[in-house]
């Protein structure tokens, strides 16, 4: 296993003390390894040689260094019939995020992109649950647009 945190030692000139320093040899990863435990052993100087040992222990905190990822894909194709009603969920997204806590809440909404757009008037999305639903009667001329960032409906 490689030795991600050295030990640094070094005696300082004034006070003769032992200054011991954990070194990042790269960096820390969450989603790889949460805690990482060591033991320090001090020995004295003594003819028989005395020694103490400590437990440290390092716990990795979350930084928001990863992005949702959609179950299923990153293109979702869905048809839907022109006299479908309003409030008709016609699909339900799933995006998972590897991060903790509210770095991994994921939300849903439209891209800036679509939210001006025709596709953005006849239907809407649930932030929360990732459902998309029928807002208002199909226009019959919505039958290839994008929703977002690969979402088409025919």
């Amino acid at each position: 296993m490689q030795r991600i945190i050295t030990l640094h030692c070094t005696r300082t000139s004034l006070s003769n003390r032992v200054q011991v320093k954990l070194i990042l040899k790269e960096q820390l990863d969450r989603e790889t390894q949460v805690q990482h435990r060591m033991t320090l052993i001090a020995v004295d100087g003594g003819p028989q040689a005395k020694t103490g040992t400590t437990s440290i222990l390092v716990n990795v905190i979350d930084s928001n260094d990863n992005k949702p990822v959609f179950v299923g894909g990153p293109t979702f194709e869905v048809s839907v019939v022109e006299n479908t009603p309003p409030g008709t969920v016609i699909i339900r997204l799933e995006a998972h995020d590897a991060d903790e806590g509210l770095n991994g809440h994921v939300t849903y909404s439209f891209a800036p992109s679509t939210i001006n757009s025709p596709a953005a008037k006849v239907f809407s999305i649930r932030n929360d649950t990732g459902e998309i639903t029928v807002k208002v009667g199909l226009p019959t001329r919505i039958r290839a647009t994008t929703i977002g960032t690969g979402v088409y409906f025919f």
